[in-house]
């Protein structure tokens, strides 16, 4: 799906750009991110909009339970996206494939699908 191809595009960045990826964590984790605060805002804003509107899509066709805070499950999936690629440009030995990508939606997915009732555990 969608979610799928977005992660894997990040990943493919990550693993063609690493330099890049580096400075982007480093602006949001390090002592002066509040200097970059302003100068991400854009990239902030359109990435939340992306992922949000596909989370929407998934809501609509019942993937994810109609309760579920889009704006919060889009910061558990950033973290879920986030945690290989911070593990990846320490080098670890992180896969970054779209077969990853299709796993980490899976779980995510699967955290935040409706029960058997229509709604969370």
């Amino acid at each position: 799906g969608r979610l799928v191809d977005m992660i894997d595009a990040h990943y493919r960045a990550v693993q063609e750009t690493p330099d890049l990826a580096r400075m982007f964590f480093q602006a949001r984790f390090s002592p002066e991110h509040k200097q970059f605060a302003e100068q991400m805002a854009p990239t902030d804003a359109l990435l939340r909009t992306q992922f949000i509107a596909m989370l929407e899509k998934a809501q609509v066709s019942g993937e994810i339970a109609p309760e579920t805070d889009l704006t919060i499950a889009y910061l558990h999936l950033g973290g879920l996206l986030s945690t290989p690629i911070l593990e990846f440009l320490k080098g670890a030995p992180v896969d970054l494939s779209r077969a990853t990508a299709e796993s980490l939606v899976d779980q995510f997915l699967r955290g935040v699908a409706p029960n058997d009732a229509g709604a969370h555990p």
